[in-house]
């Protein structure tokens, strides 16, 4: 069952083969998605817009979470879809489950009615792009969702974002 992307971007998405995919970090994505030896994440399928701006890979994040009572409603499993445009230097991560909370602190602004993504980095896409590889992603989104469980992904100390 493929993922659903609707409400990502404006253009709707199609399922194609991850060989078929043009971003060579969606590929490599796909690629370490794939292996049974990484427990970080499962690949579920990946995907193109039909105009071609736009492509994604949807994941299964395997989050650590310990038996601590959670914050918030994250889950062991989460299903996410990592969106690679020609306009934005990093990809965007966008969880895919329907009653995924929207409304938790480091969650980027969308339309009313569109999926937020989650803010993965206080720093400039350009600033981190050399640091960029799929695994170093993978992790990052699997860190924000244990953080994001148990209310500590925003720091005592950290100034509320403007």
């Amino acid at each position: 069952m493929p993922a659903d992307l609707v409400g990502l971007i404006d253009v709707e998405f199609q399922e194609i083969a991850a060989s078929d995919l043009l971003d060579e970090g969606l590929r490599a994505l796909a690629d370490l998605a794939s292996r049974e030896a990484y427990e970080g994440c499962s690949f579920l399928s990946s995907h193109r817009t039909s105009d071609g701006s736009a492509e994604a890979v949807a994941i299964d994040l395997y989050v650590e979470l310990g038996q601590a009572e959670r914050s918030h409603d994250i889950r062991e499993h989460e299903q996410v879809a990592i969106v690679a445009t020609t306009k934005r230097t990093m990809p965007t991560v966008y969880p895919l489950r329907e009653d995924f909370p929207q409304r938790l602190p480091h969650m980027n602004l969308n339309f009313r009615g569109r999926r937020r993504s989650l803010c993965l980095f206080d720093a400039a896409a350009d600033d981190i792009a050399h640091l960029y590889n799929p695994a170093m992603l993978v992790e990052r989104a699997r860190w924000w969702m244990r953080k994001s469980a148990y209310g500590e992904l925003h720091g005592i100390d950290q100034p509320l974002d403007p």
